[in-house]
C-alpha cells in the first residue's frame, strides 16, 4: 500500500510538472507556436508600432477611446481591426532551415516591431511582422530575442496581416466630426456668407431650442417654430464621419483664401466648441474646366472641410448636407 501511495504521489508530481511546462501562458513572450496572439484583448492597454524607417505609432487606451501618439482619437473601426488581428494570430508552420534564413533577412529589413502592453503597462508581447509568403497566404513573423521565424496567419482570414500594423499617424486618426446626441448640444450656428437670409443660430432653452437669424438686420420668421423639426435636424449630429484627411492637398493655401460656402459652429453642453468651414469641390473635366448641365454648374458632391482651423478633410454632400438647413426650414410656414 505504501509503495502504491508513493507511486501515485510521484505520478502526480510528474503530471503537474508536465502541465506547468506545456501550459500556454496567455501573456508569455516565448517564441513558440501561437505565442503571438493575445486572446484577452480587453486587457491590452497600449500597442506601440515602429517600422525600419523610424516612423512610430503609439496607441493607448483612454477610457472608451484609443489615443494615437498622445494627440488624437484613434479610428475605432481601424482599432477594432487591429485588435481582432492580434486576437486571431495563429502560427501556420515552422519553415525549414533554408527558408528560415531568407525570412530572417526579410524581417531584418522590412518588418514592423510590435510591442503590446497590458492595462498595468506591463510588456506582454514583442514581435516583428514582416512580408508575406510567395502565395500571400501567410506573413513572416518572429519573437524578439528568438532565432526561429514562423509563418503566421489570422484565424478565418486569408492573406497577409502586415496591413494591420502600420505607423502612419493620419491613417490611425478618427475621421469623426460629430458624435452628439440631441441632449448633448448647447448651440449650433450655420452661416452662409452669400445667403445671409438662410443663415441661422440655434440655442438650447428651457422650452427646447430657439432658432433665430444669424445676421443682425435679417427679420425673424413670423411663423411658429416647430420643435420636432429642430430635433430632427439635431439628430444629424449623431454620427458625422468625414471621408478622408487631405492635409497634403497641394492647393490648400489657395483654397483657404476663398470665401467659404458655409461656416458651421457647434458648442456642446460641456462647453467644447467646434468649427467647420466648407468649400464646394466643383466638378471639372480633364482640362480643368467646370462641367455644365444646360448651362448651369453640375451640383457638387463633396466639400473640402477645414476643421477647427487645423485639419483639411473631405466630406460628402449626401452625408454632411443633413446639417446644412436654411433658417425658414424650422418653421411651420402656412401654405
Amino acid at each position: 500500500m505504501k509503495r502504491l501511495i508513493l507511486f501515485l504521489l510521484v505520478l502526480g508530481a510528474v503530471g503537474f510538472a508536465a502541465y506547468k511546462l506545456t501550459r500556454k501562458d496567455p501573456y508569455s513572450t516565448l517564441g513558440k507556436d501561437n505565442d503571438f496572439a493575445v486572446r484577452d484583448t480587453a486587457r491590452i492597454g497600449r500597442i506601440f508600432l515602429a517600422d525600419r524607417n523610424g516612423s512610430t505609432a503609439d496607441l493607448k487606451r483612454a477610457g472608451g477611446w484609443w489615443i494615437v501618439n498622445d494627440k488624437y482619437k484613434a479610428n475605432p473601426v481601424v482599432m477594432e481591426s487591429l485588435l481582432k488581428t492580434i486576437f486571431g494570430l495563429e502560427t501556420q508552420f515552422r519553415p525549414p532551415v533554408e527558408a528560415a534564413k531568407t525570412m530572417v533577412k526579410n524581417l531584418a529589413t522590412k518588418s514592423v516591431k510590435v510591442e503590446i502592453y497590458n492595462t498595468d503597462n506591463k510588456l506582454i508581447r514583442v514581435f516583428y511582422v514582416g512580408g508575406v509568403t510567395p502565395d500571400e497566404s501567410g506573413t513572416y513573423m518572429i519573437m524578439e530575442g528568438e532565432e526561429q521565424p514562423f509563418v503566421v496567419g489570422v484565424t478565418g482570414k486569408d492573406g497577409g496581416i502586415k496591413v494591420s500594423f502600420f505607423t502612419e499617424e493620419e491613417k490611425w486618426r478618427d475621421k469623426g466630426l460629430f458624435r452628439y446626441g440631441v441632449g448633448d448640444i448647447k448651440s449650433v450656428s450655420v452661416e452662409y456668407p452669400k445667403l445671409r437670409n438662410k443663415s441661422f443660430k440655434l440655442t438650447k432653452s428651457n422650452e427646447g431650442f430657439d432658432v433665430e437669424p444669424f445676421y443682425d438686420g435679417v427679420p425673424k420668421s413670423k411663423f411658429k417654430l416647430n420643435q420636432s423639426k429642430v430635433e430632427n435636424y439635431l439628430t444629424g449630429f449623431k454620427k458625422q464621419i468625414a471621408e478622408a484627411f487631405v492635409n497634403k492637398y497641394s492647393g490648400r493655401d489657395s483654397l483657404l483664401q476663398l470665401l467659404p460656402f458655409g461656416i458651421l459652429k457647434v458648442e456642446d453642453v460641456k462647453g467644447t466648441k467646434h468649427e467647420i468651414k466648407l468649400y464646394p469641390i466643383v466638378q471639372t473635366n480633364k482640362e480643368g474646366k467646370m462641367l455644365l448641365d444646360k448651362g448651369k454648374p453640375i451640383p457638387h458632391e463633396k466639400y473640402y472641410a477645414l476643421v477647427d482651423n487645423r485639419d483639411l478633410m473631405l466630406v460628402q454632400e449626401l452625408v454632411f448636407g443633413k446639417l446644412l438647413w436654411a433658417y425658414d426650414y424650422f418653421f411651420d410656414i402656412a401654405k
